[in-house]
């Protein structure tokens, strides 16, 4: 199973310390342009730089329905560039239909992560996803071959989800492999149940969870006899949380957070431990951290207004930043995003 800790605001301690994002597009006769550039100098690994464009189409037609298009163009990694078609789609109040490249696959976005079937929450690789919307029920389809390759079963998946009496209801298959879940809430109560058949093995889970006045309590279990109890609460600024894996072991979070300062600690069933604090002054952020290792970071972000950001990190070990990704040394990074 796949377990997520019950709290953790203490992530957006240091969400100004990420990359800047595509946003504000300009918008002209129904034509959406947005993007986003980097440019890094890391003391190991030397300069890279990336970008990104979208470009967006819109039209409203005569019978009520809306037309729309994306297309995207990405230059990562020093210019391993890629170009995606994005989506195109035709809604209208109660029906929508949508094709893409950059999509999620059908049976990801009808049964989620929990059960590995088909392509999962990355999409296909190459080929493309529809998605048919009627009001309260969706259908997904996703193709996986190859242009000009002939499709066969073991390219095809299927999902479907629906409200149906006050119960939701999703169904994935691709190939032999097939996942049903319902999830419905009884008197306060969230409960979900799923059945599965991946790769000949087969598979079910269920889960109730409690909220309480300032807390909640969750309990899952498995075809494994694995059960997991996970106990979150919330006083004012502090979050707590608590999950108790019968197989894995005891793991545990804290965030904290009153104005510009804020804090978050987590220690996992494996052992374990790392804590890191921030705190914004007006345009600056700084932040820092440590973890059972003995390794450090500290930071740096200074935003430039427009889009554009200033940053600069020192890091002993990958990923310690838990905003986003960054290389081990120092790195100096400036980002914008139009």
């Amino acid at each position: 199973m796949k377990h997520i800790l019950l709290t953790s605001t203490a992530l957006v301690m240091t969400a100004g310390f990420a990359a800047a994002d595509a946003h504000d597009a300009h918008h002209a006769h129904g034509v959406t342009l947005s993007g986003a550039a980097n440019v890094d100098s890391n003391s190991d690994t030397g300069f890279t730089y990336g970008a990104e464009a979208t470009l967006g189409m819109s039209a409203a037609l005569d019978n009520g329905y809306t037309a729309s298009a994306s297309i995207t163009v990405e230059a990562a990694d020093s210019g391993a560039g890629a170009a995606s078609m994005g989506n195109v789609s035709l809604s209208s109040d109660g029906v929508s239909l949508t094709f893409g490249t950059d999509l999620h696959g059908a049976g990801f976005s009808a049964a989620s992560d929990d059960y590995a079937i088909g392509a999962g929450d990355e999409g296909v690789a190459q080929g493309f996803t529809a998605q048919l919307g009627l009001g309260d029920s969706t259908v997904y389809i996703s193709v996986a071959n190859e242009a000009g390759e002939q499709m066969d079963a073991d390219s095809l998946e299927i999902g479907a989800t629906a409200a149906l009496g006050g119960a939701n209801v999703g169904l994935a298959m691709a190939g032999d492999d097939y996942v049903v879940s319902v999830g419905t809430t009884v008197q306060g109560m969230d409960v979900a149940v799923a059945l599965a058949s991946i790769a000949g093995d087969e598979l079910w889970d269920a889960s109730v969870s409690v909220p309480l006045a300032g807390a909640s309590i969750g309990l899952a279990t498995d075809e494994a006899s694995v059960s997991v109890l996970t106990v979150g609460y919330t006083a004012g600024a502090t979050e707590v949380g608590v999950e108790y894996d019968s197989d894995a072991g005891t793991s545990f979070t804290a965030a904290w957070a009153a104005g510009d300062l804020s804090a978050d600690l987590e220690y996992t069933a494996a052992g374990d431990f790392a804590a890191n604090g921030a705190y914004g002054l007006g345009a600056l952020s700084l932040g820092g951290g440590f973890d059972d290792a003995s390794n450090t970071y500290v930071e740096a972000a200074y935003d430039l207004g427009g889009g554009a950001s200033f940053s600069a990190i020192y890091a002993e070990a990958v990923d310690q930043n838990p905003a986003e990704d960054n290389a081990v040394g120092t790195t100096v990074s400036l980002s914008f995003a139009f």
